[in-house]
Order: C-alpha cells, then sequence, then structure tokens
C-alpha cells in the first residue's frame, strides 16, 4: 500500500504497513405514521465516513511527518486529497481511492521500549469529506 497526497508521489511517505477506515454508512431517520402500529417508516439520514487510519514504521526523515507536527503545533490545518493504492505483488495497483478535502485529527507512537527491540510504529488519523473508489 502507499500513499499519494498533493497530487505527487513521496518517496519517504509511500509505504504503510496497514490502511483501516474505508468504511461509509448511512444513518436512519425513522418516521411513524398516524394510525399505522405495525411498522414505522424508515429513510436514509446522511452519509458518515470514518477516519482514515494510516500506520506504519517510523521513518528516519518523513516530509508527511513534518506537516503533521506544523499542524498540531501551531493549529495550523490544511487540507488536501489523498490517494490510497493497494499494490500486489508485482507493484502494479490492484485497487485505489481518493479521499477528499483530509486534514490530520490524532498522531501516535508505539511505546518507546529498548528491551524489546520491536521498531516505533507510527499512526495517523485523517478526518475528510468522502472517498471514492478510482481502481
Amino acid at each position: 500500500m502507499f500513499i499519494e497526497s498533493l497530487g505527487f508521489p513521496q518517496v519517504l511517505d509511500m509505504r504503510f504497513s496497514k490502511v483501516a477506515g474505508l468504511q461509509v454508512s448511512t444513518g436512519v431517520h425513522t418516521v411513524k405514521s398516524g394510525g399505522q402500529n405495525l411498522f414505522d417508516y424508515r429513510f436514509p439520514d446522511g452519509v458518515k465516513y470514518e477516519n482514515l487510519v494510516l500506520t506504519r514504521g517510523m521513518p528516519m526523515f518523513s516530509p508527511l511527518r513534518f506537516t503533521l507536527e506544523e499542524a498540531f503545533e501551531s493549529y495550523q490545518f490544511s487540507t488536501a486529497t489523498v490517494f490510497i493504492f493497494l499494490q500486489g505483488e508485482s507493484s502494479l495497483p490492484l485497487a485505489g481511492w481518493q479521499f477528499e478535502n483530509a486534514f490530520p485529527v490524532k498522531w501516535s507512537f508505539s511505546d518507546l521500549d529498548a528491551g524489546s527491540g520491536s521498531p516505533v510504529i507510527e499512526t495517523m488519523e485523517l478526518a475528510y469529506e468522502r472517498f471514492t473508489k478510482i481502481l
């Protein structure tokens, strides 16, 4: 999997080990009808998109991380269109999604434990307006 933002891929910010949050749902609005006691009328009530959660081993250098640092430290958030592509074994894309007006809402790191020998895992969570499947 890799991420592409602002129209071009960042070589150091392309690979994520896990992407979660590819989920859309709708609420339900229920209306009772006068005199009808056997059922209620149910209608769709807005579309809701889950946050996009990106997970990877923490790289030493990352333009994307500098963008997140600036957003959270200065409280200046800008939106971007984000593209996610699922790569097959031959490195060709198998599927792709476009996320519109994405911005960071959470950024976390795994515990720093020198005794475990495990890499530091970086997790980024992005809110967005909507997504569309492009491949």
